[in-house]
């Protein structure tokens, strides 16, 4: 499976996750492939997490967002939730990139909660159009965990960090970030 990223544990199936690789999504920047070009990579993605099931692992699609992906505005994951077998490959939403193809977070998890299997956060300032530490973005993470309750989503929910105040103070980043979450699951413990 050389080329795969991000493993976790496995919501169904307690097994070793792997997210389908955010290579499998980019293209040229200034390249927006067809809709035929994207129905077929998500007919790709199910193939992979049919083999990938057969070996006892469970796969998850991550869309992301940068102007080339395959699959990052509403209309582009219309063709790849319509291509995508959920028997065989789950979805990771990933708020941060959910946000930043032009679509509203909470509807995305609502739509398609049944579908999860892993989960990104990663927050982002819509009216800037940049990256931010948890909590600083214009996001809602904590009605985001109350969604995933309510979904009955009892797997990971993983940080993704990429904001500019990160990078010149990653400590203070990461204990900002904790902060925040642990608000959020205050929240969520409260549901």
């Amino acid at each position: 499976m050389a080329g795969w990223e991000g493993e976790c544990s496995g919501a169904r199936t307690g097994r070793p996750l792997n997210s389908l690789p955010a290579a499998f999504s980019r293209c040229q920047a200034d390249y927006r492939p067809a809709a035929r070009y994207r129905s077929q990579r998500a007919g790709g993605q199910t193939a992979i997490g049919e083999r990938a099931a057969e070996a006892g692992i469970c796969c998850a699609y991550h869309p992301n967002s940068p102007a080339g992906s395959v699959f990052r505005t509403a209309s582009d994951y219309e063709v790849l939730f319509r291509g995508l077998d959920e028997r065989y490959v789950g979805y990771c939403p990933d708020s941060g990139h959910i946000a930043r193809g032009g679509m509203d977070v909470l509807e995305v998890i609502r739509r398609h909660r049944n579908r999860i299997v892993h989960v990104h956060f990663k927050d982002y300032d819509e009216n800037t159009r940049e990256w931010r530490t948890m909590g600083q973005g214009t996001l809602p993470h904590s009605e985001a965990v109350s969604l995933l309750r309510d979904a009955g989503y009892e797997g990971w929910i993983m940080v993704e960090e990429e904001s500019a105040y990160a990078k010149a103070k990653p400590e203070a980043a990461t204990r900002q970030n904790a902060e925040y979450l642990e608000l959020c699951f205050t929240e969520f413990a409260k549901g």
